[in-house]
Order: C-alpha cells, then structure tokens, then sequence
C-alpha cells in the first residue's frame, strides 16, 4: 500500500480486445514518490465485454467503498 501523504504515480496501458486478432492488453506501472516506475502488471488476455473467457469488461474508473475495509463491497460513481 502507498504510505499516506506520499505521492504514487500510475502509468496504464489498455489495449480492449475480446479476440486474439485484437492483441488486448493491459500494462500498469508504479512509481512512489522519489523512486523509479516499475511495472506492477501484465495481462494479454481478453479485456472487453463480449469477451470470451475473463472479466466481462474493464474495471477501470473512480469506486467508493461502503466501509473503510478493504473487503467491504464498492459502488461506481
């Protein structure tokens, strides 16, 4: 988890697909504050909602959760 009042910075790159003709991807990198990016994530499989196998669509955007738990259910906003 990033340290409270410190800045993090995310790169993201999303390719959306549901074939293999599309080549989905998606790659997430992370920098603390002060510190260099290395990436956090690597993922070519199908991305999109009329996907075949996976995540029904990409779960990206701003969530509230209901508690301050991270087990706790979210809601888009």
């Amino acid at each position: 988890m990033p340290a409270i009042g410190k800045w993090t910075r995310y790169v993201v790159h999303y390719r959306p697909g549901y074939t293999s003709s599309h080549a989905p991807r998606l790659e997430m990198w992370r920098a603390y504050q002060g510190q260099d990016y290395v990436k956090v994530t690597d993922h070519s499989g199908f991305n999109t909602y009329n996907s075949l196998v996976g995540a029904s669509y990409p779960r990206i955007g701003p969530y509230k959760w209901s508690s301050s738990a991270w087990g706790s259910s979210t809601q888009s906003f």
